[in-house]
């Protein structure tokens, strides 16, 4: 996260917009095809989908990596309504835990869990 914040003080605010808006669309078609995947199926899904998502960055893995799970996220949350898809997001979170990717993607969760209030 502090890599993001780094780049946004330095005015790089194009380059990280390109990148989240790709993120978007990454994650929006991975919700549409991993939907009603089993437990097992979305964590492997993960796992795969971390080389994917870097790409939406330009392939700068220090930016990619610690956004990955909470634009995930926050592709399915609402501003006004909240985690309507509650059940789904614990089950992406389960995932992003069990799942191949690096220790900086996971290292976001506890954040991420707070940030879409799915700590309790």
């Amino acid at each position: 996260m502090i890599t993001v914040v780094h780049e946004l003080l330095r005015g790089r605010r194009k380059k990280l917009g390109r990148g989240f808006s790709r993120a978007f669309s990454f994650w929006k078609e991975f919700h549409k095809k991993h939907r009603k995947s089993t437990q097992a199926e979305l964590t492997e899904a993960i796992g795969v989908a971390q080389i994917g998502f870097e790409k939406c960055f330009g392939g700068d893995r220090a930016t990619a990596k610690p956004v990955m799970a909470v634009t995930c996220l926050g592709t399915i949350y609402d501003k006004v309504d909240g985690m309507k898809q509650r059940q789904y997001a614990l089950k992406l979170l389960k995932a992003f835990e069990a799942s191949n990717v690096s220790g900086e993607v996971k290292h976001q969760l506890p954040l991420v869990r707070l940030m879409y209030h799915l700590d309790d």
